[in-house]
């Protein structure tokens, strides 16, 4: 599965969050920590955003895999938006990674903003059949 980034509605994100746009970079490897948990996106200080779509698990529910990609890359955009509006906030560590500001800050974003931006898409397989080509010059000509 190839995943994509729907450029109009990052844009009317950006806007709303007052930020320009970050640096997306789709890779296609994953990163897997030794608990178990898997990173699906990731925020660099220089405004670059990463996404792992070498995490997505075959055979797993697609809208549900949609949502989570979207809710992860939501939350590295908040990190963006704190960044550019708040960096003090990096420094407090109060309550260790999980319970610091900008975690905290990052997952109610995501989750209020999860039925707003949909940010995330899936990109359109290559047709690699004659009969595919076919039935698409078909569509085209009518």
């Amino acid at each position: 599965m190839n995943l994509r980034i729907d450029k109009a509605e990052l844009r009317r994100a950006c806007a709303d969050l007052r930020v320009p746009e970050p640096q997306v970079v789709i890779s296609p490897s994953e990163v897997n920590h030794s608990d178990g948990s898997r990173t699906l996106a990731d925020y660099d200080h220089r405004g670059i955003v990463t996404i792992y779509a070498g995490s997505i698990r075959p055979g797993g529910n697609l809208r549900q895999t949609l949502n989570t990609f979207n809710s992860d890359f939501l939350h590295e955009l908040r990190h963006h938006w704190q960044r550019t509006h708040h960096p003090d906030w990096f420094r407090d560590k109060t309550g260790g990674y999980w319970n610091s500001k900008v975690e905290v800050d990052a997952r109610d974003y995501a989750a209020q903003k999860m039925t707003v931006y949909r940010i995330i898409k899936i990109a359109p397989r290559k047709v690699t059949s004659s009969l595919s080509r076919l039935s698409q010059a078909e569509q085209r000509a009518r």
